[in-house]
């Protein structure tokens, strides 16, 4: 059994991974496994599985939805069929902490512009609108921030 996708997340505690765990059984030869029940158990406190357990397709692969437990920190799902046993890991993030940093006070290696004239006359009192964009993850996904 290999995992195929939906370890490694990061959620808010007590909502679901934004991709499925799923798991792929396959025999000696690498070949699919249909009909193989695969059972998803997270560990105690860390959550629960939806299913808990479910048959693999005709690919050989089985899906269970993860929903993190309500604490901060690392959090592990077990998956097993038959005599194999996987661990997959999540994180359950701190969404105020995130916040935080995030909206940290500016320090003084920050960059500081004042709109100015050919002659360097500040006419930051012209009206000036300057637009920042930036890149960040929040919980796992991919965010914009854009400050005007």
């Amino acid at each position: 059994m290999e995992l195929v996708s939906g370890g490694g997340q990061r959620a808010v505690p007590g909502l679901p991974l934004a991709e499925d765990v799923v798991v792929r059984v396959v025999d000696p030869q690498g070949r699919p496994v249909p009909g193989v029940t695969v059972a998803f158990e997270p560990a105690a406190g860390h959550g629960r599985a939806d299913p808990v357990s479910a048959p693999t397709g005709q690919d050989g692969r089985a899906a269970s939805t993860w929903t993190l437990g309500a604490g901060v920190g690392a959090q592990s799902l077990r998956v097993s069929a038959a005599d194999t046993v996987l661990s997959v890991a999540a994180e359950a993030v701190d969404l105020d902490g995130e916040l935080d940093a995030l909206f940290a006070p500016a320090s003084a290696a920050e960059v500081e512009a004042v709109r100015s004239d050919w002659a360097g006359r500040d006419v930051s009192a012209g009206g000036v609108t300057v637009e920042l964009v930036d890149g960040f993850h929040l919980a796992g996904k991919a965010c914009a921030l854009r400050i005007l």
